[in-house]
Parts: structure tokens; C-alpha cells; sequence
């Protein structure tokens, strides 16, 4: 396999960068808007059983519903444009590791797209394609060849991503079915709550994500080198 067949990956995790960026400006808007929600409900709450809303209080439920629908907009915009972009970073990273040397693969590059496409497969297989090109990549810095691949080690920041981030996406998503679980408290209060929780959640998955797309791009750039070194010297 030549080095010319290596898709640097490095462009690919300048462009995830740029859209979690973008999605935790997004999600920092959603958190402002759930606290100002919990601020209307309040004043609602408050005001006498059966009594109309005032003209100041119904405008201001309108600008809540009208921001909520652009944050939503927007993050699920940019979430497309992330999701998109990170697939093709796995897909291009599994290829890179298509070599020879590195026998006894369990998946393909169509994994890439399929772990994430098919339901219920999705929850365990992203990490499963993920840990894989992990310690392909590994071994092939480090000269673990054939099946030895299998014994190189995955580091907390892998073992941490698909976790987090499905516990995130779980609160955040569910917090409204889950919130008539607590009936006393208020359906509109737990499910603010609890979305506000699954964000900060969130924000720790989007960290501990890019910590691993930049190692696994410093990996695979560093088999890129090596391989280009190789071919100089038989070259000679």
C-alpha cells in the first residue's frame, strides 16, 4: 500500500472542530432559553388559578416559542453538517489502515457509515469501528503487526467517548418523555432540568471527542510519515 493512498485527517478534524463549536454555541443558547423558560413558567405558576395571562407575559411566551424554534433550527442544522463530516473522518480513517500487515479485521469502511445508520446496531458499533482503527493505527506506528493489534491499549479518552455521548443524547432527548416520572416536582420544570443536565453532559462529550479525533489524526499523520520514510529508503 502506498502512502499516496493515506487520506490525511487532520482537515477532517479542523471541520469537527468548527461544528461542535458551532453546536455548543448552540446548545449554550438552548441552556438560556430553558432558564428563561423556567423563569416564565414561573411567573405563570404564580399568577391566580384561572386567570388570563397578561399582554407583557403572552409577548414574552411568544419571543420563548420563536427562540426556541431557532435554536432547534440551528442545532439540528449543525448537527447534520457534524455527523456528516465526522462519518467521512472515520470512513477515511478505516481506510487508512486497510493494509496488508493488519490481519484478522472484523468490519470495513462501509461499517463507518452502517454503525450509525442501523438502529440498535448503533448503540454498540460506532465504539466497537472506533476502538479498531484506534489500535489498527497504534499498531502500525508502532510495528504491532498481523493480529497484534489487538493488544495494543485504549485509552480513557476512547473508552469515554460513546459513553458520554449516548448518556448525553439519552437526557436530552428523553427529558421530556421521563419528566411525568416525577409528578410533584412539574412537568415543565424536570424536563427544563433535565435537558439542562444532559447539555452539561453534552459539553463533556464534545471535549472528550475532539481530544480523541486529534490524537487519532496525530496517529495516522504519524503513520503517514513513516510510511513515506519507508519508500525513501527503498528508494535508495
Amino acid at each position: 500500500m502506498s502512502s499516496r493512498s493515506i487520506v490525511p485527517l487532520r482537515p477532517y478534524a479542523v471541520l469537527i472542530t468548527a461544528g461542535m463549536s458551532l453546536l455548543v454555541l448552540t446548545k449554550f443558547i438552548v441552556v438560556a432559553t430553558d432558564v428563561w423558560a423556567l423563569r416564565v413558567f414561573g411567573k405563570i405558576d404564580a399568577s391566580p388559578f384561572y386567570s388570563p395571562m397578561s399582554t407583557s407575559l403572552d409577548r414574552e411566551v411568544s419571543r420563548l416559542d420563536r427562540w426556541l424554534r431557532f435554536a432547534d433550527a440551528a442545532d439540528l442544522l449543525f448537527f447534520i453538517y457534524t455527523a456528516v463530516v465526522f462519518i467521512v473522518f472515520m470512513h477515511n480513517a478505516y481506510r487508512n489502515i486497510m493494509q496488508p500487515v493488519i490481519a484478522n479485521r472484523r468490519f470495513s469502511p462501509g461499517w463507518t457509515i452502517g454503525a450509525f445508520l442501523i438502529p440498535v446496531v448503533n448503540i454498540v458499533l460506532p465504539y466497537s469501528v472506533m476502538r479498531e482503527i484506534w489500535q489498527c493505527s497504534r499498531a502500525l506506528i508502532r510495528s504491532h503487526v498481523d493480529g497484534h493489534w489487538r493488544e495494543e491499549e485504549r485509552p480513557l479518552v476512547l473508552r469515554l467517548w460513546w459513553p458520554t455521548t449516548l448518556a448525553a443524547f439519552f437526557i436530552m432527548d428523553f427529558s421530556e418523555p421521563l419528566a411525568p416520572l416525577f409528578p410533584r416536582v412539574g412537568v415543565v420544570v424536570i424536563s427544563t432540568w433535565m435537558h439542562i443536565v444532559g447539555v452539561a453532559l453534552y459539553l463533556i462529550a464534545v471535549g472528550v471527542t475532539l481530544a480523541m479525533v486529534w490524537k487519532l489524526s496525530a496517529m495516522q499523520w504519524r503513520m503517514l510519515v513513516n510510511m513515506r520514510r519507508e519508500e525513501t529508503l527503498r528508494g535508495r
